[in-house]
């Protein structure tokens, strides 16, 4: 399960997501297909928005296999029926109604039930929706899935004919809703955030656009068509928590885009110039519409959907890709019985993928936990070099102190996460990111919460050297990894042990934190199940990590009175297969000489048992007198005895409403009878855990359900449970509410076993070892050196080595070296990035061993990814790895003749891109005398004079400039930079030139030397850089090219031949290959005299 057990608090519903639409295709090149699994569906809008803005080539539409999963069943239920609309040509005006509006006219209304009422029919079984006209291209998961979307469907299609006080009561609700958001003073700052630098013109025409849409249910405006908006709509009426209109205060269509409302336009391929965000949403939908349309036409296309719990949904897919075996034993979400079964799933055609390109986690990080996201994500990802595959996370920040909360909720540093778990955030390895937030940066009083996207990526994979074997070892000494996983484990428990006079100083993020605990600890158990699978230990056993291990965590929990969770850990550690279960007949003796008869009753008795409580429904009646408290309470079970003053804990629970009954013929099996009625019925609560046999043994066993501690539920309900907060408690003996099984009951007549994780063999010694090395003090444990150990097999290089007396390496790339003794060369593949300085060699003559230490880089030190800062990574095509693809031809080009009105956009945008650091700088040092780890700073100073001087505001004096010529005093000219407008990168809340670039060098000086004079006789501006930042933009400049790229490279492409990009670093030298020259330069922006002898030499 991996996160705690939470009483579900909120009861609304969201049917429309807050966050602006994003491309979730963005990293992938322009040629690759793409699997991508959507673990939150909350806005359908993040599909069409990438579909409708996708860079490919050839310009088809690209084939997308899309897995979507969502807790709550309406959510994708009304996805399904946005695309079913759409398969049927229905009038995308009335599907925007359908999604977007609380009320409905007439005939919305009844496209909408009716519409309902044939995919309830068509979702009988799994057999006719697989043969119905949708079961083409949107498939099901799994039968419960689709069981529970028919529900949904169902009582939409119902809707006609609720009885009269059940639609009054309804109607109650909305008049009461729109009251309240009528009612409202002042304005929300977030719901115009997407208005990106443009928000302060955008908050207050958007917030009365909002009030508008809450006093008549609909954002249409005239006061005819609101006269025929009557009918409420069903959509917003249904979810998990039953009947109610009862949905989030800030529903309204937030998940476009309003930037391109608010600023100055020429053109917008969405569609006609207007001021209105609304009208401006509705032509995004639209654009969205066609290109979806457009993609099914192409059966390029394909869904498939799952109901149920994210990190559950994880675990189940990378189990079934171990075992094959479909009937997984984990369970759907938590508070339900029914079981992951993924026979559905594995014999769909076409097959569906096991692993994928894009796992997008949306804003599920501030439900479920980061580290948890991360955990379950990172083996579902492609490995390269078969795809660039990249994970996203959305995570809520308290401005004030982003960075220590990051660090919290990573639980420790990045090369540690990077190395043990396998992914790192791409902004921190790169030290700048291409998506900006600088407009919520810019107005932090107004927005004190900001959502920041991170992608986290394999930290190597931008290395084209280490992406070549993805799969090198990492090796560890047995106390290094279990003091780096001691590290993890003490962040993880860290305010758990923290006294209450320091909760009472925290600031409101941290006790965010302390009071909305996502890990317990089957978390770490995962996590070391998870290492065990990646590395190898040196000259140790994993026995010896575990008792290493073991002390640490037994003596943190004496010190702080937590060794109550040291039992459940162990127990976890079984589960996952990291520790080994030992039967033997000393055990099976003492368990039968107990007073717990069904030890009698039982042929053989396992080391691990399944405890089930039956919780009585009114013990939980305190949680129900408090159904809005925020964060939600955690439940845990614990059990004991009067006369041991240790309780042992038990925080890995599950809970399902119904009774648990025993299976005719199953030598003991019991399943769960599920109440369908779930919250709102009157059934007990069956709450089930594992733990060892021998802990229920002593006599006078108790058991107990409570909430867990925390600051904010000893506060709410000390008073109420007393000290222990229980809920319920009994005997273990008392066979009406206990059980004790030796499989876990769920629904659907399945059980769960003990022994159903299975870890992969230990990592043989092939090829090279990569050894982690550690410095430990406090108060954070960093990472220092990998140690690469190189075997010398082959007599030929054995006899180098007896003679040379040193051997030489020199860094490659980010990750790899290449290592020279003799005539012989090794390459050698870090799976982090490394620092090319101090880098020590050591020869064993007699070993045959060679041992490379180099330190792991430090951003700041190396100003940015080493080596080479913005990588054009090659698999089956080139493609950015740090900076996201853009369609130039459909984003919004900027009239920048009112350039008054975007003036303070650009100047904010330009000087925010600069961190502190990068500001101290920029002020105390000349860019002449600046190092190689500051020429970012240079390189962003130079790109802000371009683009203020493109628009005519650095120096409204000298007017504005559309040519630009890279200088280096002591060279001259290296660059020619053609501008022809400035675009909107809508989901990057940013802009872009749209550029053409001419390389200045001795071999094109020829062919170009007429166009140059033709810009001289014009006029260019000289842009001034220095030697140091010339690598700069020799290495950006190829990645420019790529992410707008939709021309395809030639097949004697110089990239393929000469195997790097850029070709040279070198300011006489081109770049860029020749594939792109002259291509998308003929239409009216380029239709410059000045750069007509230039563009056939431009790309």
């Amino acid at each position: 399960m991996a996160h705690p057990l939470s009483w579900p608090s909120s009861r609304t519903f969201d049917p429309l997501g807050h966050e602006a639409a994003i491309s979730l295709t963005q990293d992938l090149s322009p040629e690759q297909s793409a699997d991508i699994l959507l673990l939150e569906c909350r806005n359908p809008q993040h599909i069409m928005y990438t579909i409708s803005t996708d860079v490919t080539c050839p310009p088809v539409p690209r084939k997308i296999d899309l897995t979507c999963s969502d807790i709550e069943a309406a959510a994708l239920a009304r996805d399904i029926i946005l695309f079913t609309l759409l398969e049927d040509e229905a009038s995308s005006n009335h599907i925007w109604d359908i999604i977007h509006h609380p009320k409905l006219t007439d005939h919305a209304f009844d496209l909408l039930t009716s519409h309902c009422q044939r995919l309830s029919k068509l979702a009988e079984s799994p057999t006719t929706w697989r043969e119905s006209k949708y079961g083409s291209f949107m498939k099901m998961v799994d039968q419960a899935s689709l069981s529970e979307l028919r529900h949904i469907w169902t009582q939409y299609g119902e809707f006609p004919n609720l009885p009269s006080d059940r639609r009054e009561r309804l109607q109650k609700e909305f008049e009461e809703s729109s009251s309240i958001a009528k009612s409202r003073q002042g304005v929300n700052p977030h719901l115009g955030h997407s208005a990106a630098g443009m928000w302060p013109d955008a908050v207050g025409p958007v917030n009365d656009q909002f009030v508008h849409y809450w006093a008549h249910g609909t954002t249409t405006t005239t006061n005819k068509d609101i006269e025929k908006t009557t009918r409420l709509n069903p959509t917003f009426c249904y979810s998990t928590h039953g009947e109610a209109f009862n949905v989030g205060a800030l529903t309204f269509p937030m998940g476009y885009h309003f930037a391109p409302a608010f600023t100055p336009l020429v053109f917008d391929p969405a569609g006609p110039i207007t001021d209105s965000a609304m009208i401006k949403a509705k032509q995004q939908f639209k654009a969205g519409c066609l290109a979806f349309q457009a993609s099914r036409k192409a059966n390029s296309i394909i869904f498939r959907y799952f109901v149920g719990d994210a990190v559950m949904f994880c675990r189940a897919l990378a189990l079934y890709n171990k075992t094959k075996n479909p009937q997984t034993g984990e369970f759907k979400s938590h508070w339900r019985a029914t079981p992951i079964d993924l026979t559905e799933h594995t014999t769909s055609s076409p097959p569906a993928p096991g692993s994928f390109d894009v796992i997008e986690c949306s804003t599920l990080s501030n439900k479920l936990g980061l580290f948890n996201l991360l955990l379950v994500g990172q083996p579902l990802l492609k490995q390269a070099p078969a795809s660039q595959s990249v994970l996203y996370t959305d995570m809520l920040f308290y401005g004030e102190v982003t960075i220590e909360i990051f660090w919290r909720r990573l639980w420790s540093n990045v090369p540690a996460i990077g190395l043990l778990l396998g992914l790192a955030p791409r902004s921190y390895l790169s030290l700048f990111s291409s998506m900006s937030k600088a407009h919520m940066h810019a107005v932090k009083e107004e927005l004190p919460l900001f959502t920041e996207r991170i992608p986290w990526v394999d930290p190597s994979s931008g290395d084209k050297h280490a992406s070549l074997e993805p799969n090198t070892s990492i090796c560890f000494e047995a106390d290094h990894l279990a003091l780096l996983l001691f590290d993890i484990y003490y962040e993880m428990v860290h305010y758990e042990t923290a006294p209450l006079e320091k909760l009472q100083r925290l600031s409101p993020s941290e006790l965010q934190i302390t009071n909305d605990p996502h890990f317990i600890q089957e978390t770490f158990a995962i996590l070391i199940a998870h290492v065990k699978s990646r590395a190898r230990l040196i000259s140790s056993t994993w026995p010896e990590v575990m008792d290493r291990l073991n002390g640490l965590i037994a003596h943190h929990g004496i010190k702080n009175s937590q060794l109550h969770h040291f039992y459940d850990l162990q127990h976890q550690l079984h589960l996952q297969s990291v520790v080994p279960l030992e039967e033997t007949g000393l055990f099976e003796e003492k368990a039968r000489g107990t007073s717990l008869r069904v030890f009698s009753q039982w042929p053989s008795i396992p080391k691990l048992i399944c405890v089930v409580l039956t919780v009585p429904s009114a013990k939980l009646d305190p949680l129900r007198e408090r159904w809005s408290l925020e964060p939600s309470p955690r439940l845990i079970c614990e059990y004991g005895v009067d006369y041991d003053e240790i309780d042992l804990t038990h925080s890995s629970i599950h809970a399902a409403w119904g009774k648990c009954v025993p299976v005719d013929d199953s030598d003991g099996k019991y399943v769960i009878d599920e109440d369908p009625e779930g919250f709102r019925g009157t059934s007990d609560l069956v709450v089930s855990f594992w733990t060892g046999a021998e802990a229920v043994m002593p006599p006078e066993m108790r058991v107990w359900l409570r909430l867990r501690d925390t600051h904010h539920t000893i506060a709410n309900f000390k008073g109420l449970l007393g000290s222990k907060l229980q809920l319920f408690e009994t005997e273990l003996a008392d066979a009406g509410h206990v059980l004790l099984l030796r499989e876990r009951p769920m629904g659907l007549s399945q059980t769960q076993k003990a022994d159903r994780y299975i870890l992969p063999p230990s990592i043989s010694a092939t090829g090279d070892e990569y050894q982690i090395k550690a410095e430990f003090k406090d108060p954070k444990n960093t990472i220092l050196p990998i140690v690469a150990r190189v075997e010398i097999h082959s007599d030929i290089e054995k006899a180098q080595l007896s003679q040379v007396k040193a051997a030489a390496t020199t860094q490659i790339g980010p990750c790899s070296l290449e290592l020279t003794f003799g005539t012989s060369k090794r390459v050698l593949r870090f799976p982090y990035p490394i620092s090319g300085a101090n880098i020590k060699v050591d020869i064993n003559k007699s070993a045959y061993r060679i041992e490379v230490t180099a330190p792991i880089f430090k951003p700041t030190e190396t100003g940015g990814y080493p080596f080479s800062p913005f990588p054009v990574v090659q698999h089956s095509s080139p493609s950015p790895w740090n900076i996201h693809h853009v369609h130039i031809d459909r984003m919004p080009k900027v009239n920048i003749k009112q350039r008054e009105k975007i003036k303070g956009w650009l100047i904010d945008h330009t000087a925010l891109q600069m961190s502190d650091r990068e500001r101290i700088i920029q002020r105390s040092t000349q860019a002449s005398d600046r190092r190689t780890p500051d020429v970012l700073t240079s390189f962003k100073q130079s790109m802000t004079r371009m683009v203020l001087d493109y628009v005519g505001i650095r120096d409204p004096s000298q007017g504005r400039h559309s040519t630009f010529a890279l200088f280096e005093p002591t060279y001259g000219i290296y660059a020619i930079v053609m501008v022809s407008g400035l675009r909107l990168d809508l989901a990057g809340a940013s802009f872009v030139l749209d550029c053409a670039v001419v390389a200045v060098s001795p071999e094109s000086a020829t062919n170009i030397a007429v166009g140059i004079l033709k810009i001289q006789d014009h006029g260019f501006l000289e842009i001034r850089t220095h030697p140091v930042e010339v690598p700069v933009w020799k290495h950006i400049l190829p990645a420019f090219v790529e992410r707008g790229r939709t021309w395809p490279h030639k097949a004697d492409c110089h990239y393929k031949s000469e195997g790097k990009i850029p070709l040279s670093d070198k300011i006489d030298c081109d770049p860029l290959c020749q594939c792109g020259r002259g291509i998308g330069l003929d239409g009216s922006d380029w239709d410059i005299p000045a750069w007509k002898a230039l563009l056939p030499s431009a790309t």
